[in-house]
C-alpha cells in the first residue's frame, strides 16, 4: 500500500507528503521532482521545449513503476490525475487524499515559487489559478477523501490525512509498526510482508470460525510461498494454557524458526493468543494481527497486549509484545455474525468515552444502525483514539493508557464470574454502566452521563442489566491485574472523551454500583 497526495498546484502536497512520510517512517517521492531530475530541467522548461505532451507521457511512465513500491508516500502534480488511466493506477496501489485550498491562500503560499508553475505563469496569476480550479473543480471533487487546507498548520493536514485514509504508524515500544485499515488490502499481503522483511517460515493462528472463510485468501495472497496453519476452537472458553500449549506443539511440528512469521488471523481471542505464542516461542517470533473482527480492530490487534485467561481470572497471564505490522481489511467485516457487531460496537463506544467526544456523537447518532461507511470512519476514528494513548503510554506505566481500562475492571469480573459464557462485549457493556453509575455517585462524572450512556449501548443491543451476586463478581475483581498496594485502580469517566485513571474507590460504592445495574446482594 502507497500513500498518495493530491490536488490543485500550491496546496502543500510536497511539505504534507513529507511531514507524513516522516510519521510513518515510510519512503516520499514527489513526482514531479522526479521527472524534473530525470529530465535535467525544471518543470516550466519542459513544457517550454518539449510541451505539455512529453511532460505527461512521462508521468505516466513513472506512474506504472510504482505498482511495484509500497510504504511510500506519493505527492502528485496537480494535473496527474486528469488521465483517467493515470487514475486507474494510482487508486489500484493505495488511498489518495486530494487537498483543496482557497485560491488566494494557494498564491500566497507559492511565493516567489510561481514562476516555476507553468500553467500559471503570465498575467494576472489569481485569475489563470481560479480558471485552472474551476476547470478542474469536478475532478479533485470526485475523490470520496477530500481535505481542505485553508485554515489548517501542515501538521493538522497530516493528522487529518491519516484519519481520512486510515493509514497509521504506531510510535512505541521500539521501533514501531504500521497499522493498515482499508479495503482489499489482504490480496496485497505478500508485498506488505516483504516490504518489512518478514519471512519465511508462515504460519496462520486461527479459529474455527476464521480460518473457513479467509485462510485460504492468506494463502493465495502469499503464493508460491508455503503457508501452515494453526486453527483452534472458537470462543474466549479457548483462550487458555491449554490452547496455548497445542499451538506451541504445532509451531514445532511446523519448524516454525525465529525469522518466520506468525499470522494471527481473526478477531480479539486470535490476536491475544498468537500474539503471546509469538511474545515466547523460541524467545520471540516476528507476528502480524490480520484482524478480521469489529472488536479487533478498535482495540485487540492495536497496542501489543497479548495474555491468555486463567480460571481465576482473564489475561492474568501476558506480555506487551508488539506486531511488526496490524492489517485490518474492512472487507471481512461483510461476513462477521450481528453479535459479533455488537460486541465490536461496545469496545467502539468505550473507546470514544475515552478519548474522542466527537466518535461518541457519531455513534450516538447513527442510533444503532450502522452502514458501510459508517462503519469504516468509526473503525479508523477509534483505531486513531487507541494508537494516540499506546503511544502516550505504550507499557502502561505512567497511567494514560490505563483510561482503556474503563469498563473492563467490572466486565472482566462478570466476564469471568460467568465462566466466559457471557461474550466479552457484553461484560464490557454492563462494566460501563456500573462503572460510570459509580462514576456519577462519588462525584467523579458529570450528571447524567451514565444515562447517556446506557441510552447508547441500548440502541445497539447491548445489555444494561445483569443478575449475578456482587461478591462473586467482587472476588474476580479483586485478583484483577490492575491492583496497586493491594488495592484496584480505577479508570473512571469524567465527561465525553476524558477518563481519570488511578482512582481508590471504597468497596461499598462499588457494590453499590453493581447493584444499580441489577446484581444480587
Amino acid at each position: 500500500m502507497n500513500f498518495f497526495i493530491y490536488g490543485p498546484p500550491g496546496c502543500g502536497k510536497t511539505t504534507v507528503g513529507m511531514l507524513l512520510a516522516e510519521r510513518m517512517g515510510w519512503h516520499f517521492l514527489d513526482t514531479d521532482k522526479i521527472i524534473e531530475n530525470e529530465a535535467g530541467m525544471p518543470i516550466a522548461e519542459i513544457f517550454l521545449q518539449k510541451g505539455e505532451a512529453d511532460f505527461r507521457n512521462r508521468e505516466k511512465t513513472l506512474l506504472a513503476t510504482l505498482g511495484k513500491t509500497t510504504r511510500t508516500v506519493v505527492a502528485l502534480g496537480g494535473g496527474t490525475l486528469v488521465d483517467p488511466e493515470n487514475r486507474a493506477l494510482v487508486e489500484k496501489d493505495g488511498p489518495v487524499v486530494c487537498l483543496m485550498c482557497e485560491p488566494e491562500v494557494i498564491l500566497q503560499r507559492m511565493g516567489d515559487e510561481l514562476n516555476a508553475r507553468p500553467l500559471l505563469v503570465g498575467a494576472g496569476p489569481l485569475e489563470r489559478l481560479k480558471s485552472l480550479l474551476a476547470k478542474r473543480a469536478a475532478l479533485y471533487a470526485s475523490f470520496p477523501l477530500n481535505l481542505d487546507t485553508t485554515t489548517l498548520a501542515p501538521e493538522d493536514v497530516v493528522r487529518k490525512a491519516q484519519l481520512l485514509a486510515g493509514i497509521y504508524h504506531v510510535n512505541a515500544m521500539g521501533a514501531g509498526y504500521d497499522v493498515l485499515i482499508g479495503r482489499g488490502i489482504l490480496p496485497r499481503l505478500a508485498l506488505e510482508l516483504e516490504e518489512r522483511k518478514l519471512g519465511s517460515p508462515f504460519v496462520v493462528v486461527s479459529d474455527s470460525n476464521v480460518a473457513p472463510l479467509y485462510l485460504q485468501t492468506v494463502r493465495d495472497a502469499l503464493a508460491p510461498a508455503p503457508v501452515e496453519s494453526i486453527v483452534f476452537p472458537a470462543g474466549e472458553s479457548g483462550k487458555n494454557l491449554r490452547t496455548l500449549e497445542s499451538i506451541y506443539s504445532e509451531l514445532y511440528r511446523l519448524k516454525m524458526e525465529r525469522r518466520g512469521t506468525i499470522l494471527a488471523l481473526g478477531g480479539g481471542v486470535v490476536t491475544d493468543m498468537a500474539g503471546f505464542a509469538a511474545a515466547t516461542y523460541l524467545r520471540g517470533v516476528s507476528w502480524v494481527a490480520l484482524s478480521t473482527s469489529l472488536l479487533g480492530m478498535v482495540d485487540a490487534a492495536i497496542g501489543g497486549k497479548t495474555a491468555v485467561d486463567m480460571p481465576q481470572g482473564k489475561n492474568l497471564i501476558g506480555s506487551f509484545y508488539p506486531p511488526a505490522l496490524v492489517v485490518e481489511d474492512l472487507d471481512t467485516l461483510s461476513t462477521l455474525p450481528a453479535q459479533e457487531m455488537k460486541m465490536g460496537m461496545s469496545e467502539a463506544i468505550k473507546t470514544a468515552v475515552v478519548g474522542d467526544s466527537k466518535l461518541l456523537g457519531k455513534i450516538e447518532g447513527l442510533a444503532g444502525q450502522v452502514n458501510a461507511d459508517g462503519l469504516d470512519w468509526i473503525v479508523r476514528r477509534a483505531a486513531r483514539v487507541k494508537i494516540r494513548v499506546v503511544e502516550e503510554d505504550p507499557f502502561e506505566r505512567r497511567g494514560p493508557r490505563e483510561a482503556l481500562n474503563f469498563g473492563h475492571t467490572l466486565g472482566h469480573g462478570i466476564e469471568s464470574n460467568s465462566n466466559f459464557q457471557i461474550p466479552h462485549g457484553e461484560a464490557v457493556a454492563l462494566g460501563m454502566v456500573a462503572e460510570s453509575t459509580l462514576a456519577e455517585k462519588i462525584g467523579v462524572a458529570e450528571t447524567n452521563l451514565c444515562e447517556r450512556l446506557t441510552g447508547i449501548l441500548t440502541a445497539y443491543g447491548l445489555p444494561i442489566r445483569h443478575a449475578a451476586p456482587v461478591e462473586k463478581i467482587l472476588s474476580f475483581v479483586q485478583s484483577d491485574k490492575k491492583r496497586r498496594g493491594g488495592r484496584v485502580k480505577w479508570a473512571l469517566p469524567v465527561a465525553a472523551g476524558k477518563v481519570r485513571v488511578g482512582l481508590d474507590v471504597a468497596d461499598e460504592d462499588v457494590r453499590r454500583a453493581l447493584l444499580s445495574i441489577g446484581c444480587q446482594g
